[in-house]
């Protein structure tokens, strides 16, 4: 138990160290407009990414102790993440919004939720490796993502 705390906090505190440190890097590399650009996408993938979740990734848990089927579970929430992701692109679609902005970040959101749903079921089979690793990729996944789609 206390092996896997410990590889808890110390994956927890290279993920925040990372961050800093990219945080760090970018301020460096960015103009001041570009920074503003990556804060406002960052501050809207917090803010979207809550709605997305829904608190679904604890009920799976919940749900699971209850004696429910992970997986069957698991396969629901991921339809309604596709069912949001598809509500989302017409929005952006039919009211004409920026898609060189949005569609990165609904991209980004989706998988910030999908990742949640295989945290909470690394969560549950206790398989803590791939939780940290999941906890650590994450966030230079996101970047990358906003990366590619800013710069190219």
């Amino acid at each position: 138990m206390l092996k896997k705390l410990s590889s808890m906090a110390i994956f927890s505190f290279m993920a925040t160290l990372a961050t800093f440190g990219f945080q760090t890097v970018v301020t460096h590399l960015l103009t001041t407009e570009d920074y503003g650009i990556l804060a406002k996408w960052l501050t809207d993938i917090n803010y979207l990414g809550m709605f997305f979740v829904l608190g679904l990734d604890s009920s799976i848990l919940y749900h699971a102790k209850l004696g429910e089927r992970y997986e069957e579970n698991m396969g629901k929430n991921l339809m309604i993440y596709f069912l949001v992701f598809c509500t989302a692109f017409s929005v952006i679609y039919f009211f004409n919004f920026d898609t060189h902005y949005y569609i990165p970040l609904f991209i980004s959101i989706v998988s910030l939720s999908i990742t949640s749903v295989f945290k909470s079921y690394f969560h549950f089979k206790e398989e803590y490796l791939w939780f940290n690793l999941l906890n650590l990729i994450l966030p230079v996944c996101l970047l990358t993502t906003f990366g590619l789609s800013f710069f190219l």
